[in-house]
C-alpha cells in the first residue's frame, strides 16, 4: 500500500519539524483524508530508526483501526494492543496501540517510548489532571526526550480555542491537509448547503461551560411546532437523497423527530441510536444504514467521531452548537466519497454555519468563561448573494449589499443561508510561514517538485498555501525566481527541498498579510504585504543526527 502524495507530505513535514525544533507538532487532516495511514507510516519510520512508538486512542474502534492499518502498511512491524475493552494487555512490543483509559496510570508497566502519537489530539486538555497529561508526565520520567505528535481533524477545544500553544503538550500545527484541495482532487465529497426556513428561537437559551444549556435547548427544540416545521422542510429537501444522518439535541427531541418523520412520510425507513442503545442493536442499525436499508438515521451526538458511512449524502443538523469541533464533526460525516454519490447536502437548522463559518475556514476563538447568553456569530449572511461576511462589516464583501442593523445579533429568524465551504475573498494577517517539498498528485520521481509555502493564519482552521516552481523551466521558473528575489538576496536553489530548508531556517522574508481569492476550487494569493525577515525562534536547535528523535 502506497501513501497518497498529501499523506507523504504530512509525514515528511512532521519529521522535518521534529528534527529541526524541540517542540511537539500536530498534523491536521480532515475526515476522510486517511489519518490512520499517516499514523501507520509514522510508526514504520520510528521502527526503521530502531525506536519505540506508542499510539494513544480514546475509542476501541480507533485502536483496532490503527492496528490494522499498521499491519497492512508495515507487516513486519511488531504491533501490540493494550486495551481493557479489547481484552489485550501487550507491553513488550516495539509498537503498542493503546486506549488512554487503560494505560493512563500504567506508564511504568509499558516502559520507555521514543515517540507518542496522539490520535484525536483535540481531546488533550491544556492543563489539569487529565488522563493524557497524567500518562505523559510519567512517560517523561522514563524517557525525558520523548516526543509527542498529535493528529486530528479539529485542532481546537470548546472553551480553550486552538489546542496548540507554547505552554501546551502540542505546540504548533506542522502540516495541514486542506478540505477544498481534497474535494477538487476527488478524495473527498463536495459539500453543498441549502437555505432552511425552520429555525428555533435561541435568544433565551443560556450558555454554560461554553455550550448551550442542554435542558433548555432540548425543551426549545422539542416544541411540537418547531419539530413539525423542521421535519417537513427536511423531507421536502431530501426526496432525492438516499442516506440522511440527523443530529438531535436529546432523547425527547430525537424521539419526536423520529415520530414526525414516520407520520409525514410513512413509507420512509427511519431509525434512532443514542448512548442508551444496546451495542448489539446499535451495530445492527448502523449496518442497515450503511447498506442503504435505512434512509433516515437519527442520533444524539454518538455518531460524530469514529463513525464512517461513505454513503451519507445528507447531514441534517437539527440542533445548534457553540462547539466548532462538534459542528465540524457533524458536517464531516458527509465528506467521504462513495460510488454514485455526487455530493453531500448539509441542512443547517441551528445556525451553525453562520455561527462558526464555513468548515474549511472557521473562526476559532476561546469561549468566555462562566455562564451567560449565547455568543454572537462568527459571521453574517447576505440575503441577496448568500455569502458570509465578517460580523464587523456593514456591507456584503462580495456583492456590496448593505446589512440590516440588528440590536440582537445572537439570533436570526431564518436559518443560515451561508455556504458550507468558503467563498469570499479577503485579507488575512499572517502569524507564521512554513515551507516543504511538494510532489504533484500521481507524479513519479522524474516530475519536478515544487516548493509549498504555508501561511498560517490565527483563528483559521488550515493555512493558505501557494506553490513555487523552483525545479521547473519556462514561465513557471520565471515566476519562481521573481518570487524568490523579493524574499532573498541569495540565489534561488535548484531543488525544492533545499529551498524549503532555506525558508524554514528563517532566511526568507515573509509577509505580514496576504490578500486571498478563495472563490475557486483552490485558494489563490493575489498580494503579499509587508515582506521582512522573521525573528529567530529561541526554542529551535539543530539536530545532532539524522534520526529525528
Amino acid at each position: 500500500m502506497k501513501l497518497r502524495a498529501y499523506q507523504a507530505e504530512a509525514v515528511a513535514s512532521c519529521w522535518q519539524h521534529i528534527q529541526s525544533t524541540t517542540t511537539n507538532p500536530c498534523i491536521e487532516a480532515p475526515t476522510g483524508a486517511g489519518k490512520s495511514l499517516i499514523i501507520a507510516q509514522l510508526v514504520k519510520d520510528v521502527i526503521d530508526w530502531s525506536g519505540r512508538v506508542l499510539i494513544l486512542c480514546h475509542r476501541k474502534e480507533l485502536i483496532e483501526q490503527n492496528a490494522e492499518k499498521i499491519k497492512t502498511l508495515a507487516p513486519l512491524v511488531d504491533v501490540g494492543i493494550y486495551s481493557a475493552g479489547l481484552s489485550s494487555r501487550d507491553t513488550e512490543h516495539s509498537c503498542i496501540v493503546a486506549g488512554i483509559q487503560s494505560v493512563h496510570s500504567r506508564a511504568d508497566e509499558l516502559g520507555a517510548f521514543d515517540v507518542v502519537l496522539a490520535d484525536e489530539a483535540h481531546l488533550i486538555p491544556s492543563d489539569g489532571d487529565g488522563m493524557f497529561l497524567t500518562f505523559l508526565a510519567h512517560a517523561k520520567l522514563i524517557n525525558p526526550n520523548i516526543r509527542v505528535v498529535g493528529l486530528t481533524a479539529t485542532p481546537y477545544r470548546l472553551k480553550e480555542g486552538l489546542v496548540c500553544g507554547p505552554d501546551r503538550v502540542l505546540n504548533t500545527i506542522c502540516h495541514t491537509i486542506g478540505i477544498k484541495p481534497l474535494i477538487a482532487d476527488g478524495y473527498l465529497s463536495p459539500l453543498i448547503s441549502k437555505h432552511a426556513e425552520a429555525q428555533p428561537d435561541l435568544s433565551d437559551i443560556d450558555v454554560r461551560g461554553g455550550e448551550f444549556v442542554a435542558g433548555q435547548l432540548t425543551d426549545e427544540l422539542s416544541d411540537g411546532l418547531v419539530v413539525a416545521e423542521a421535519v417537513a422542510e427536511m423531507l421536502s429537501k431530501t426526496t432525492e437523497r438516499k442516506s440522511v444522518l440527523i443530529f438531535c439535541a436529546g432523547r425527547e427531541h430525537a424521539s419526536q423527530v423520529a415520530e414526525m418523520v414516520a407520520f409525514l412520510s410513512p413509507e420512509a425507513s427511519v431509525a434512532m441510536v443514542d448512548g442508551l442503545t444496546s451495542p448489539t442493536e446499535r451495530a445492527a442499525t448502523l449496518a442497515y444504514f450503511k447498506a442503504g436499508s435505512i434512509k433516515f438515521l437519527i442520533n444524539i451526538d454518538v455518531l460524530t467521531t469514529g463513525f464512517d458511512a461513505p454513503n451519507i449524502d445528507c447531514v441534517a443538523m437539527l440542533r445548534p452548537t457553540l462547539s466548532p469541533g462538534l459542528y465540524y464533526q457533524m458536517c464531516g460525516r458527509g465528506l467521504r466519497v462513495a460510488p454514485g454519490k455526487a455530493d453531500c447536502l448539509i441542512l443547517d437548522f441551528g445556525g451553525n454555519i453562520e455561527r462558526h463559518g464555513p468548515i474549511d475556514r472557521m473562526a476559532i476563538k476561546p469561549q468566555p468563561k462562566g455562564s451567560g447568553k449565547n455568543a454572537p456569530p462568527a459571521g453574517k449572511h447576505c440575503k441577496v448573494c448568500r455569502e458570509v461576511s465578517p460580523i464587523s462589516v456593514t456591507v456584503c464583501i462580495k456583492c456590496g449589499e448593505a446589512f440590516e442593523t440588528d440590536s440582537n445579533p445572537t439570533h436570526d429568524a431564518e436559518a443560515s443561508v451561508a455556504d458550507i465551504l468558503s467563498q469570499p475573498a479577503t485579507t488575512f494577517e499572517v502569524e507564521s510561514v512554513s515551507y516543504s517539498e511538494h510532489t504533484k498528485k500521481g507524479a513519479d520521481d522524474t516530475v519536478p517538485k515544487t516548493l509549498r509555502v504555508d501561511y498560517h493564519i490565527e483563528c483559521l482552521q488550515y493555512p493558505i498555501s501557494e506553490w513555487v516552481c523552483v525545479e521547473h523551466d519556462g514561465y513557471g521558473l520565471e515566476k519562481a525566481l521573481a518570487w524568490w528575489a523579493k524574499r532573498s538576496d541569495q540565489p534561488c536553489p535548484n531543488l525544492a527541498l533545499d529551498a524549503a530548508h532555506v525558508g524554514n531556517s528563517g532566511q526568507l522574508k515573509e509577509p505580514s498579510s496576504i490578500t486571498v481569492d478563495i472563490s475557486g476550487k483552490f485558494d489563490s494569493i493575489k498580494k503579499h504585504t509587508g515582506l521582512m525577515l522573521p525573528p529567530v525562534p529561541e526554542t529551535e536547535e539543530s539536530p545532532t543526527d539524522d534520526i529525528p528523535f
